[in-house]
């Protein structure tokens, strides 16, 4: 995966991608639609991205950082997530709390690409 994704784009198997609603630091939040049993569902759908570009690898790399620091960099950001995806399932169904579907898992890492995750 290379981070780019844009409407018409299926993720996660089965969910198309059908426009952006906002980004953010990690990432781009897009609107999405699937299909089961005659039924449309429709969710919103983060995409993490960690680093974002090649010139934030660049960019760390200029500040002094060799392949190992650059690594340990970019992986503290997907452990801080993953973290916030923990507790998010701890406080599932709780009122006024943001609830997901699924628990992503990063699926690869090479610390200078982007991490692809699945449910």
């Amino acid at each position: 995966m290379n981070g780019h994704y844009q409407p018409g784009d299926v993720v996660l198997g089965k969910w198309k991608l059908t426009r952006l609603i906002g980004e953010g630091s990690f990432g781009k939040v897009f609107e999405a639609e699937r299909e089961d049993f005659g039924a449309t569902y429709k969710a919103a759908i983060k995409i993490i991205t960690i680093p974002q570009s090649q010139s934030e690898v660049q960019s760390a790399r200029s500040e002094g950082m060799d392949d190992a620091s650059v690594t340990a960099y970019f992986r503290s950001f997907v452990e801080e997530i993953v973290k916030e995806f923990e507790l998010m399932s701890k406080l599932k169904g709780t009122a006024n709390v943001v609830s997901y579907e699924c628990c992503p898992t990063p699926t690869a890492w090479a610390g200078t690409s982007s991490s692809a995750w699945s449910c």
